[in-house]
């Protein structure tokens, strides 16, 4: 009994642990003690320390009361590994997996921008409605400062002529950047487009300088050069807000919300508040800017302040200025030693002394220290700008001390080795207490096995594993380590005389019993209390919670059909539930997006880049992964491949031909029985390669299939009562949009649409294009469970994909399909070299031009049920 006490008195207090029944030794004891009172009546009367019974109740209440404090440990110390660390794979994602999105808003669209592209400065985002119901993004960008001041020193020095908009004398290396730039802003923004948009082609606008007047009173307590650059950084900044990153745990100490930081796009170099994004300034205002000046504090006065600045329009008697709106004011910091030397213009005070001469290398150097921002290294987000992750400490809960090593020396229940020496009868009397003791020593030790699998029961993980319990969700513990268990254990007994080889070495062949992971103990232990179907109901309901507390919901049980693991829809649930979760981070973010893979930063020394067709929209990865459609198709084709095939039937009915495989109708077309084989081949190619190029059908986001027709010749026509007039000049079609929305907002009883005449006189309407409906999908129709599949397949779409857009599906036949396949692979090459800021080559624009035909024209598509090519 004093060693139980002693125990009990060296349990450290934890802070961390709070006070309970669980871990009160005296309460446990006392409910014990009445436990027995009412079960033994009479028959128990003697409940002093001496009597044996209540050491045994004293001990096993300290086994108790040790499972009540290890289950009181903080969850991130339940959850962590023994390498100290949360198990992050396949379960408990951070908030960065969870919370961004792909862009939505324009201040989005303008953080991702600002964020991924070195040498800008600011970028804004516009909306350019035109037609009944068509808009477009306008997107204009400003180069950084030190790109300002190089183009309009080549300006001022250079001939006046232009050579793609910039400065024929503007360096060659700035040129080339430039390009660049606007090559990877526009590879940007095909990367992160949403189906249905339509992004019109970047605009630069050009740099414009503003000269400086006025005098400027220094305070003698400061720097000149470095108030100098102070000056021109708060006047640049009133033109265009410079764009500050900051980390998470900076915005963790406002008011923000953790979704409300974490919201928009992953950037690379931190967050961006939508209160720094200022709407693009057009009117400027000099007596705002010399407040703004004032209110450094780095000048005692400031006298006849103003800006000069060329094809600007002044607006009322307050001397407020409208700029052009495809240039980007700028006052030039890199001249003013230069300006200076001009009193006239420009005049700085020291004390009552004029500076005449400044350091213009520090002044530049103050200023770059202002203005700079970490360079875009990569595209990944950083962890350090996170939520930092909980710690905890391993507490190693699983491992359990028996009781048994705490009992008196008299009880004998330390034996570990042999009982050489013990009386037989005193031998009965051990190994029964033994036994007895261990009964409740298992059921308190798979407590704390349990507790220590917390990250298992939460995991992604279906638990499906060949040689493994199905979906195990209960986790018992061996009690390897209690003295003298290999006495008391009967699968051990089974185990020598199996390996009575080994009788010679008794150590050997307790450990090898304890190794064999299959032995008889081991076995009836995992499967005691449980079954495995039970085991997978409650997988499948944990898997839902989690699914749950991501926002999801799996009511696709209808589906499961299609997924019928063994023939069990528990087990196939659990597993699609799996699929969900693991590839959340994946889609989560990205329902809306259309065609995307793993980003990348533009390469700006590689000359080489190979296209690739494996861009898929998130709503082809989320569907795919709900409906499981290429698994379902892939689980036939190899049957039906098979011309020895015992569980295929092949059946003839007026020409229709019907596959019958696992009893399903799994194939169906036209065909006369002497071109049977030749027509099988051909649905099963085009089978194969449908599996290999889609996710299960096909999706054609129409605002994309625009760019293949971007480079060529576009009217504006004018839409008024029943009749359409297109205007005699033609543009190309970014500024034929802009041409239609200025028309479109100064005439409001008309509407302007965009055309376009195709070499075969065929004319699109960018308004039909971008208008209801926004998205195409085509499903093979020789496939009869597809027949079933397009309502759940177009619920799903309206349910979660972006609300404003329509869908049309089509199911085709095999030689149709086979087109769309080869015209779908050549465009998206083109799609791909967009996303890596290339242009789109002939072929995919031509192939591109095509799939625009067929789809604004439904009866060239083969849609009948069967697949013939007929309408």
């Amino acid at each position: 009994m004093m060693e139980v006490k002693e125990n009990i008195d060296q349990i450290p207090a934890q802070s961390d642990v709070q006070s309970g029944d669980s871990t009160d030794f005296k309460k446990l004891l006392n409910d014990g003690i009445e436990t027995i009172q009412d079960m033994s009546g009479q028959k128990w009367t003697n409940y002093n320390p001496s009597d044996p019974g209540m050491t045994i109740l004293e001990h096993l209440c300290f086994a108790l009361l040790d499972l009540g404090y290890r289950g009181q440990f903080s969850m991130q110390d339940l959850l962590t590994a023994k390498n100290h660390t949360l198990p992050l794979k396949n379960g408990l994602l951070p908030a960065e997996d969870i919370l961004f999105t792909n862009p939505v808003t324009s201040n989005d669209i303008r953080k991702l921008l600002i964020d991924r592209t070195e040498g800008i400065k600011n970028a804004w985002v516009t909306i350019n409605n035109f037609g009944k119901s068509a808009k477009a993004f306008k997107v204009t960008v400003e180069l950084d400062d030190y790109a300002k001041a190089t183009w309009i020193d080549s300006e001022s020095n250079g001939t006046g002529k232009t050579i793609n908009g910039m400065p024929d004398n503007l360096p060659k290396s700035l040129s080339k950047e430039i390009r660049l730039i606007m090559a990877g802003i526009s590879g940007l923004l095909y990367q992160h487009r949403n189906l249905g948009d339509y992004y019109q082609s970047p605009k630069l606008l050009r740099p414009a300088l503003i000269t400086l007047r006025g005098s400027f009173h220094f305070k003698s307590t400061v720097n000149v050069e470095q108030s100098i650059a102070e000056l021109y950084y708060v006047l640049n900044n009133y033109l265009s807000s410079y764009i500050k990153f900051h980390t998470y745990q900076e915005l963790a100490k406002t008011d923000l919300l953790v979704g409300e930081i974490m919201s928009g796009p992953k950037l690379a170099n931190g967050f961006v508040l939508d209160d720094n994004l200022q709407e693009r300034r057009l009117v400027l205002d000099p007596n705002q800017m010399r407040s703004d000046l004032l209110s450094t504090n780095r000048f005692n006065s400031i006298f006849d302040f103003s800006i000069h600045l060329r094809n600007t329009t002044k607006i009322g008697d307050e001397g407020h200025i409208r700029i052009d709106q495809k240039t980007s004011p700028f006052f030039d910091f890199s001249r003013v030693s230069t300006e200076i030397k001009y009193p006239e213009r420009l005049k700085f005070y020291y004390g009552n002394k004029q500076v005449r001469s400044i350091d213009q290398a520090k002044v530049d150097n103050y200023y770059k220290s202002l203005t700079d921002r970490n360079p875009v290294s990569n595209y990944n987000f950083k962890n350090s700008l996170a939520p930092k992750l909980p710690q905890g400490n391993y507490r190693n809960i699983e491992q359990y001390h028996s009781i048994q090593n705490m009992f008196p020396e008299l009880y004998g229940l330390k034996t570990n080795d042999s009982f050489d020496g013990v009386p037989e009868r005193k031998r009965g009397q051990i190994k029964q207490l033994k036994a007895y003791l261990m009964m409740f020593e298992q059921v308190i030790a798979d407590h704390l096995s349990q507790l220590s699998h917390l990250s298992d029961l939460y995991s992604f993980d279906s638990g499906i594993k060949a040689g493994n319990m199905l979906c195990q969700t209960y986790y018992p513990n061996r009690l390897y380590d209690v003295p003298g268990a290999q006495f008391i254990i009967k699968a051990y007994d089974v185990f020598r005389r199996e390996n009575a080889y080994l009788d010679d070495h008794p150590h050997k062949t307790w450990k090898n019993f304890q190794k064999d992971e299959f032995n008889q103990y081991a076995v009836e232990l995992a499967g005691y209390g449980t079954t495995t179907e039970n085991n997978i109901k409650r997988k499948s309901t944990m898997l839902g919670h989690l699914y749950a507390r991501y926002g999801g919901k799996y009511d696709l049980e209808g589906l499961l059909d299609l997924n019928s693991k063994y023939g069990d829809y528990d087990l196939a649930k659990v597993e699609n539930i799996s699929r969900l979760l693991k590839k959340f981070p994946t889609y989560s973010g990205n329902l809306g997006r259309s065609y995307f893979k793993k980003e990348r930063p533009i390469d700006k020394t590689s000359t080489s880049h190979k296209s690739t067709t494996h861009l898929f929209s998130g709503m082809e990865r989320k569907l795919d992964l709900d409906f499981n459609l290429n698994g379902y198709i892939e689980g036939f084709l190899g049957e039906i491949s098979n011309p020895k095939s015992k569980s295929t039937k092949h059946s003839f009915h007026k020409n229709l031909s019907t596959i019958n495989c696992l009893g399903e109708d799994v194939f169906q077309f036209q065909c006369n029985p002497e071109e049977y084989h030749k027509t099988l081949k051909c649905h099963l190619d085009v089978t194969q390669k449908f599996i290999e190029q889609t996710k299960g059908f096909i999706l054609i986001d129409h605002a994309l299939l625009v760019d293949s027709l971007k480079q060529g010749e576009w009217n504006v026509a004018i839409k008024y009562g029943g009749s359409t007039k297109l205007t005699g000049k033609k543009f190309n079609l970014s500024n034929a949009v802009e041409m239609a929305a200025v028309l479109s907002d100064k005439h409001k009883s008309m509407y302007f649409d965009v055309m376009h005449k195709t070499k075969s006189n065929e004319h699109h309407s960018l308004n039909d294009i971008l208008s209801s409906p926004q998205v195409s999908i085509m499903i093979p129709g020789w496939i009869p469970k597809f027949k079933e599949i397009k309502p759940l397949l177009l619920k799903e779409l309206y349910r979660q994909g972006p609300i404003h857009l329509s869908y049309q599906v089509y199911r085709l036949g095999a030689r149709s399909m086979n087109h769309i396949l080869n015209l779908r692979a050549a465009w998206l090459c083109g799609i791909s070299d967009l996303q890596r800021g290339n242009r789109m080559s002939p072929k995919s624009k031509e192939a591109g031009s095509k799939l625009l035909a067929l789809i604004k024209k439904p009866t060239s598509l083969n849609s009948s049920t069967i697949g013939s090519n007929k309408k």
